[in-house]
């Protein structure tokens, strides 16, 4: 019980923190590599350590690039919106609508598959953003399937917080956890692969025995 207790203490800092840290909106995606950073190694990893510690370092260690990252996200979201807009001026019962309806659809799909990926490794390794997006389309390519469910359930996390909003204090940093499932075991092999170049394990990654 106790532990279900302090998980869910994390979970509320560690979404706290993300939702105060994104006010500024330039700001979001250090915010949120720095809630699933926070929230990976407290709570799957157990580290012995402190959870708003934990994400004031990964969020001043990854500030820069994470601002040319939500730069990037804007300018994703605007083409976004672009397709919507079109759709809805060549008539939402045309056929050249529908087209672009799909394209959206595809287009969000393949953006949230993209940043479900690429958010833990940049939590994880200091590495430039190309790079970064390469790794991601990697991870993407060997394990789509299994990154489906995740997908639908980001869908779930934001009509649930929009629809009851205090879910916000605590969703979010859950939702990362439970994506560590899929994203952890990919990194950590991918660390083994590089084990002869530059990068090493950290001590605290010993995986969670609940997990």
């Amino acid at each position: 019980i106790f532990q279900k207790i302090t998980r869910l203490a994390d979970f509320f800092l560690a979404s706290l923190l993300w939702l105060l840290s994104s006010i500024p909106v330039i700001t979001v995606i250090p915010a949120t590599i720095a809630m699933y950073y926070s929230t990976v190694k407290i709570v799957r990893y157990r580290a012995n350590e402190s959870t708003v510690q934990n994400f004031f370092h990964s969020f001043k260690m990854n500030l820069k690039q994470g601002i040319w990252l939500s730069v990037l996200y804007i300018l994703a979201a605007v083409v976004l919106y672009t397709f919507v807009d079109v759709a809805k001026a060549v008539g939402m019962g045309t056929l050249y609508s529908k087209v672009y309806m799909v394209l959206t659809a595809v287009y969000t799909i393949a953006l949230a598959g993209i940043s479900l990926c690429l958010i833990p490794i940049v939590s994880r390794f200091e590495i430039g953003t190309l790079s970064a997006i390469k790794l991601s389309l990697r991870f993407i390519a060997g394990n789509f399937k299994p990154l489906i469910p995740y997908i639908i359930a980001l869908a779930g996390v934001v009509f649930f917080c929009y629809a009851v909003p205090p879910l916000i204090l605590v969703v979010p940093a859950g939702f990362c956890y439970s994506l560590s499932n899929y994203t952890e075991p990919l990194m950590n092999a991918y660390m083994e692969e590089q084990a002869d170049e530059t990068m090493e394990s950290p001590q605290w990654l010993q995986p969670d025995s609940e997990t």
